[in-house]
């Protein structure tokens, strides 16, 4: 985590996840979109819109919205646009997004006023982390493999972690299993998910998904290889619209 303080007052001791802030604040010299980060690209381009819409008489409000990671990064671009512009009203709408900071960031939002509706999928894991929590993280999965009985009795008893773990592993034990993660940041992430599961020798698959390359390969190990989907260039895009 790492400090996003703009206001003393109203930001004091707001963290973000490192991996997040990188993203949002990070340019590339080298890249004809990354010239300027994120940050700067949102902020000049909402600059202008505000200024022209009231050029033009016109109410302004503004709506950050995005999904997974860009759910992330339109929190981080809220607390900025609300910052930046204490006289418009600010919303942020995200789908399945992961969490982003500490209190202190949460209640920097609710300090100017920013409205915020979180979307998120029952049996997704991705709004769970970061911070990853062992036990959110296996209930998620237990909610898929179990009847919906078994779980609330699973709840309702207030197990611990360690007791819902070996639930789980009761639960996978002799099974061959195939579980999806999409959208991991770091290998931090990696390696605390992988803890969740058992070694079988039942023929168990992870399949992995994440836009870094490096926590990919770091994911599979030495022996196993990385599939990269490449983008397709304007020219390759068939658009059935």
């Amino acid at each position: 985590m790492v400090l996003f303080e703009l206001d003393a007052g109203k930001d004091k001791g707001a963290r973000v996840a490192k991996g997040f802030h990188a993203i949002y604040t990070s340019s590339n010299a080298g890249s004809k979109h990354g010239e300027r980060s994120a940050r700067d690209q949102v902020a000049g381009e909402l600059a202008r819109l505000a200024s022209h819409f009231r050029g033009r008489g016109e109410a302004v409000r503004v709506t950050v919205t995005g999904h997974s990671l860009g759910g992330a990064l339109a929190l981080l671009a809220a607390r900025d646009a609300a910052a930046a512009h204490p006289d418009v009203p600010v919303a942020a709408v995200t789908f399945s997004a992961p969490r982003v900071g500490n209190r202190a960031f949460c209640e920097g939002l609710t300090s100017r006023g920013v409205r915020v509706l979180r979307v998120v999928v029952r049996h997704d894991v991705v709004p769970l982390v970061p911070p990853f929590s062992p036990k959110e993280f296996i209930l998620s999965l237990l909610e898929e493999l179990l009847p919906a009985v078994g779980v609330d009795s699973l709840i309702e008893t207030e197990k611990t972690g360690r007791a819902l773990l070996e639930e789980f592993h009761g639960y996978v034990s002799g099974k061959r299993c195939l579980i999806v993660l999409n959208d991991l940041s770091t290998i931090e992430e990696w390696n605390r998910v992988r803890k969740c599961f058992p070694i079988s020798k039942e023929g168990n698959r992870i399949i992995v998904s994440t836009t870094n390359v490096e926590v990919a390969s770091l994911c599979v190990g030495q022996n196993s290889v990385v599939l990269e989907l490449k983008q397709l260039s304007a020219d390759q895009t068939i658009y059935n619209f």
